[in-house]
């Protein structure tokens, strides 16, 4: 029998972590573990008054091995250094943490970001391999800076240090995989979906009780966004386009449920503010109920790589509406989700959604209860055998064990 594969799997506190990577790894780590090919120590940093490490071997209570390094917070003020960045002095210490505490002088570093470049350099010093998921699109720079010629010409720089420094990138979708073969042609790169679970249990007949708790009637239409309060996941053309729809329609409400922007998002909602309902953000279980009771899932998002949002929402039989951006391209429009348009970028991704498209997309599945229950049935069949978490842990395992050879 072969040996394990010890995987060093780091956070990253950077601009991935808008990028689902909470979710991601709350979804990767616990089928890993349960694997029995994989050793799998998770590495956090933190800065605090006290410097310290705290290493807890995986038992009874916990799937794996966590590794917890505390840097000195008057270092972090003293010197002005980035919390979402790791210095070369830094990862010196976390790679030498590692060889002294756990002892094991081979294995694969598992990073999240390109903030963690320095990490990669050292640790391929040290003989281990390295590895990164392609969170972030190299895109949204395009995106969100698209007038900001300097920054594109950093940013792209910074993206080809880091896959110099990795032995190989997990792609969350083809426009990310299309992206690195690009600026990277040598760097070995594979596109692994996210996943969810594909074990629901459909409480939809207590729908009544949970509807009087989110102040709806019971005849209600409801569309549910969840995800971050946020311009880039479509979000204020959502309420644009909602408010026209709403227009002479007694039982339709629009869910908004997640953390971010919520001052931009109530001005804009200012016209159908008594069937549109903001429930801040939500743990696992309250989303849940959410889940159960709503019509339709919305995602018009400008950029996305493997949604988790729209994935959860797929496997929960929801019919969905996103965007044509390059992040949906593996479903079909008409026959996996409901795609609108907007205004598209080189890259695939948008600057916007045009507000017809999507207040006439709401119309279409409103009206029809046939293309919902059509759409609906698919979304699980695609859960179930192309984005089922088993499935991604099992493309991650062979991903490593490939890496590990």
């Amino acid at each position: 029998m072969k040996s394990p594969i010890n995987v060093f799997y780091f956070d990253s506190k950077g601009f991935s972590t808008l990028y689902g990577i909470g979710s991601y790894r709350k979804v990767l780590l616990p089928e890993l573990a349960r694997s029995g090919i994989i050793n799998l120590t998770h590495v956090r940093f933190s800065y605090r008054d006290q410097g310290g490490v705290d290493y807890r071997q995986a038992d009874s209570t916990q799937d794996y091995n966590t590794l917890d390094i505390i840097f000195s917070l008057k270092d972090f003020t003293q010197y002005q250094i980035e919390e979402n960045y790791i210095d070369g002095f830094r990862a010196r210490i976390c790679i030498t943490m590692i060889l002294q505490i756990t002892g094991l002088r081979e294995g694969i570093f598992h990073l999240n970001s390109s903030s963690d470049q320095v990490i990669a350099k050292y640790a391929k010093a040290a003989g281990y391999r390295v590895i990164g998921t392609q969170h972030v699109p190299f895109s949204i720079a395009h995106t969100t800076f698209h007038f900001y010629q300097e920054y594109l010409d950093w940013s792209l720089e910074k993206e080809k240090r880091h896959l110099a420094e990795l032995d190989g990138m997990i792609c969350l979708c083809p426009q990310a995989l299309r992206d690195i073969q690009a600026i990277s042609p040598t760097t070995f790169s594979k596109i692994i979906y996210n996943g969810v679970s594909t074990t629901r249990i459909n409480k939809r007949a207590n729908r009544s009780e949970a509807k009087a708790t989110l102040g709806c009637s019971q005849d209600d239409f409801i569309f549910l966004f969840s995800s971050r309060l946020d311009r880039l996941k479509g979000l204020y053309e959502l309420i644009d386009a909602f408010t026209a729809f709403a227009i002479n329609k007694r039982n339709v409400k629009l869910i908004i449920a997640g953390g971010g922007d919520y001052d931009t998002a109530l001005k804009r909602a200012q016209g159908a503010l008594g069937k549109i309902i903001f429930t801040g953000f939500l743990d696992h279980q309250k989303l849940i109920r959410l889940l159960e009771v709503a019509d339709v899932g919305l995602l018009p998002s400008h950029s996305e790589q493997s949604s988790f949002s729209t994935l959860e929402m797929l496997s929960y039989g929801l019919p969905m509406i996103v965007t044509d951006s390059s992040g949906f391209e593996v479903f079909e429009n008409g026959r996996d989700v409901i795609k609108v348009t907007g205004e598209r970028l080189p890259s695939g991704d948008l600057t916007s959604v045009h507000i017809d498209s999507l207040t006439g997309a709401l119309e279409v599945v409103y009206n029809d209860a046939s293309l919902r229950e059509r759409l609906g049935k698919q979304g699980k069949h695609l859960v179930n055998t192309v984005f089922s978490k088993k499935l991604m842990a099992e493309s991650t395992i062979s991903f490593y064990q490939t890496i590990a050879t």
